[in-house]
């Protein structure tokens, strides 16, 4: 309900702001602001439909995926669209401002509100959107870019090839082949271990992804497959979700860990969202550390990068997901102020945190400059 209202909130503030920015000082006929003003209206809030369809399982999945998709492109671009609008008018005015105080002689040819090239800039705003649009759906649907990342550690003794996959929002819609390529890619890398650091599904009918899910299974490894709970894990239904990741073999961690060679251990703690819902299951960082008994290189698994304020002792490298590097841009900068970290490599105190953007998307199939990835993670004895 919090987020439905908080949808409807900021859909009336931006469908208000973009009506008023694109068409309100404009010289349009009051059709063509009609039908704009309408499909503004779509983008913000057509979105709303597609959980109350999958929900009741009103339509066919061919015609529930061609809605959601056409829904939530539809987002993406009025999120575009509105973000281009403000940062071309306060450029806009600036330059306006600055050109008028200077009595500077081409100044009026600059007014925001000359209805000639206010016109104009709106065609081009649209048509710089409509662009953006297109590329950000390329970069979310071709496959997830292949990172490497080397780490020495004098706690390693033997060489130990990780990867890490994330943030797959697999949902009915998804298909078997998409799961299906990415296995075969990674298995393809000879993996000694493969981490899902969360947000694996996006579906509350476990039954809907039985496919999907028998083909991640798929997964080779020499020491096993270790996964952690996202916050949409846990809102597709944690328990079902545990089980279901247990008879699938993923080897899901819930405050506990595991040893997985001589020198290397992995641990794993739910999503910060888990713990807010039932504080009875809330983040136990030193339960999960204390299968750890010869101090090993100690890997920890959480989806949120910052999941608590207090200090973290004992691990030597967290490796997370959650933000999508951003999606789409200029959402990074928000992201980033509520993560503490966006993407890449970070060094905390004693310890260093590895931010992926992760595989997949969630809502509009775009993102924009925060291209998806798996990445590779070779630990190495320090030379």
């Amino acid at each position: 309900m919090f987020f439905l209202i908080a949808s409807m909130i900021v859909g009336i503030a931006a469908s208000a702001v973009t009506i008023k920015t694109l068409i309100g000082y404009t010289t349009l006929s009051w059709w063509v602001k009609t039908l704009v003003s309408l499909m503004i209206i779509f983008c913000w809030f057509g979105h709303n439909a597609v959980w109350y369809l999958r929900h009741n399982q009103m339509v066919s999945l061919s015609c529930y995926s061609l809605y959601s998709t056409i829904a939530y492109i539809g987002l993406g671009f009025g999120f575009i669209l509105l973000a281009l609008l403000i940062m071309r008018d306060f450029g806009w005015f600036t330059l306006y401002g600055f050109a008028k105080t200077a009595k500077i002689s081409w100044y009026k040819q600059v007014d925001p509100y000359n209805f000639y090239y206010l016109n104009r800039a709106n065609l081009i705003t649209v048509g710089i959107s409509c662009l953006l649009v297109i590329w950000g759906i390329y970069e979310a649907v071709k496959f997830p870019e292949i990172k490497e990342l080397t780490i020495y550690d004098a706690k390693i003794k033997e060489s130990v090839k990780i990867v890490q996959m994330n943030d797959l929002h697999i949902n009915r819609t998804t298909s078997v082949k998409k799961i299906e390529n990415l296995v075969e890619r990674i298995n393809k890398l000879n993996p000694d271990v493969v981490v899902l650091v969360g947000d694996i599904v996006d579906e509350r009918k476990p039954e809907l992804l039985s496919e999907q899910l028998s083909a991640l299974a798929q997964l080779k490894t020499k020491f096993g497959i270790y996964t952690v709970f996202g916050n949409h894990d846990f809102y597709s239904g944690l328990f079902i979700w545990l089980q279901k990741f247990i008879d699938y073999g993923l080897g899901p961690l819930f405050n506990n860990g595991a040893q997985i060679n001589d020198n290397i251990y992995i641990a794993g703690v739910p999503d910060k969202s888990i713990a807010q819902a039932f504080p009875q299951m809330k983040i136990n960082l030193p339960q999960a550390l204390t299968g750890n008994k010869n101090n090993l290189y100690t890997i920890l698994l959480s989806h949120t990068p910052k999941f608590t304020d207090e200090k973290i002792s004992g691990i030597d490298l967290q490796l997370s997901g959650h933000t999508h590097g951003g999606q789409i841009f200029p959402f990074h900068f928000l992201v980033k102020s509520a993560n503490k970290y966006l993407a890449g490599l970070y060094q905390e105190d004693g310890y260093k945190v590895y931010v992926s953007r992760g595989a997949g998307y969630w809502g509009p199939p775009i993102r924009l400059f925060a291209p998806s990835d798996i990445t590779i993670i070779n630990l190495k004895p320090k030379k």
